[in-house]
């Protein structure tokens, strides 16, 4: 059992929610019954109203977030205080992240100079940082090739014993790829899911005719402020193929490295808010709105070696790394640096595999409710739709101009979310869910 203690998860708007925090343990080498044990950290928000249904373990993404530290971001304190109404809602670091061990935290590869002017620079500065990473902990006795979804699912496993044997899942964005194993392996002791996002099995690397369409609905929403979004990144790229940008600060700038920001921007709101306004500039002449882009893009490489082992364990089947490769060529605007810097990074990494037969799609009697954005590009509608088939008793509602960080925002996704947890019910039919539209007061974020 879990010893708990009172704790009190604070927002930074200053809202506040009393709860328990607590630990268990997991072997770090599932393939063995001895070895080395991992304590990983949970906490509890009680429901206010207990009903009969289990609780509820939420599993977040990156891979490599603290779910612990969500409740941070004042709208997902929010959201679990509604969705825990009748549930225990447990947020669960899971193994190689937040307060859980492993720790594997770094502090991101160097992106000075001219390490951003072109592809094969940036891929040595990130291969080089996570080699150098890789081998600190290994040093420590790190069993690097432990972090993976399905030692993962073992570890929900392992908590629902501690929780009374049975519980429901609610995965946001990798959260939903893991709670789909833990379907897979123990469907025995899961009672109901929650899917914000959709990640199947073989659909860990993005394909790139999903982020032209994204660049493409973003094009059409910036177009009444007065911005063309796709001409101006091409007129960019254009330029930057042969002339790289020069920032005030001496970096340099290349092709490949916008390439990638765009891309990593696309699936976010509170990113892809501010590119129309940088790409104009930029297309232009003009480089400082671009110098803070690229401050917040730069902080996102401060991420946890998990982030690398738990993706490249997942892989990619043959099948879908051809289709990547095939649509890298066909769209050409962004290509494939939405992927970057895997799979290459898995074997700097010392990642595991977790082999082709686990990629198949689940196929599960579960009942599930699967909530997409339609503005999401890391996680688009077309991954759920494309895996209805085998979840038949699976609910799917999409949220109108979601990104793939807005899929809490919404207060009656919200509702509904906590109505299916506690009772099973599921939205109706004629249901719609939305949230506001990009742009719509006819302006753009600087």
């Amino acid at each position: 059992m879990i010893d708990w203690t009172p704790c009190l998860l604070e927002a930074k708007d200053g809202d506040r929610l009393a709860a328990f925090e607590g630990s268990f343990s997991v072997l770090e080498d599932r393939s063995s019954s001895v070895g080395r044990r991992l304590r990983l950290r949970v906490v509890r928000i009680p429901a206010r109203e207990p009903s009969m249904a289990p609780p509820v373990v939420f599993l977040c993404g990156g891979p490599g977030d603290s779910a612990i530290r969500w409740p941070s971001h004042g709208p997902f304190l929010r959201a679990f205080r509604l969705i825990s109404a009748r549930c225990d809602l447990v947020l669960l670091d899971q193994r190689g992240c937040g307060l859980s061990e492993p720790d594997l935290r770094t502090d991101g590869p160097s992106l000075d100079g001219d390490a951003l002017g072109s592809e094969e620079a940036f891929r040595t500065a990130v291969l080089d940082h996570v080699r150098s990473c890789a081998l600190r902990f290994r040093e420590t006795g790190v069993d690097l090739a432990a972090t993976t979804v399905v030692a993962s699912a073992a570890d929900v496993a392992d908590l629902a014993e501690h929780l009374g044997g049975r519980v429901s899942l609610l995965g946001y964005s990798y959260g939903t790829h893991l709670a789909q194993f833990a379907c897979r392996l123990y469907e025995d002791r899961i009672e109901r899911v929650v899917l914000c996002g959709f990640e199947g099995p073989d659909q860990t690397l993005k394909l790139p005719s999903n982020l032209d369409a994204q660049l493409s609905k973003l094009d059409a929403l910036a177009s009444p402020a007065g911005y063309a979004l796709r001409s101006d990144l091409l007129r960019c790229l254009n330029r930057s193929e042969s002339e790289s940008f020069v920032l005030g600060d001496g970096r340099i700038v290349g092709a490949f490295t916008l390439r990638q920001m765009v891309s990593s921007f696309l699936g976010l709101s509170n990113r892809f808010a501010r590119l129309p306004a940088v790409l104009r500039e930029l297309a232009e002449g003009g480089t400082s709105s671009l110098e803070r882009a690229l401050s917040v893009y730069a902080r996102g490489w401060s991420r946890p070696l998990t982030f690398y082992l738990k993706d490249a364990a997942s892989g990619v089947s043959s099948a879908r790394r051809e289709r990547i490769v095939q649509e890298g060529s066909a769209f050409e605007v962004l290509g494939d640096a939405v992927n970057f810097p895997f799979p290459e990074v898995g074997d700097a990494a010392g990642a595991g595999d977790i082999g082709d037969a686990m990629r198949q799609p689940l196929t599960s009697e579960l009942p599930f409710l699967i909530l997409t954005g339609s503005l999401d590009g890391f996680t688009p509608t077309v991954n759920a739709t494309e895996s209805l088939g085998t979840l038949p008793n699976a609910t799917h509602r999409e949220i109108a101009f979601a990104a793939h960080n807005d899929l809490l925002s919404c207060p009656e996704a919200n509702a509904a979310i906590e109505a299916f947890l506690s009772n099973g019910s599921r939205p109706a039919e004629a249901t719609e869910f939305c949230v506001p539209s990009p742009w719509s007061d006819g302006s753009v974020s600087e």
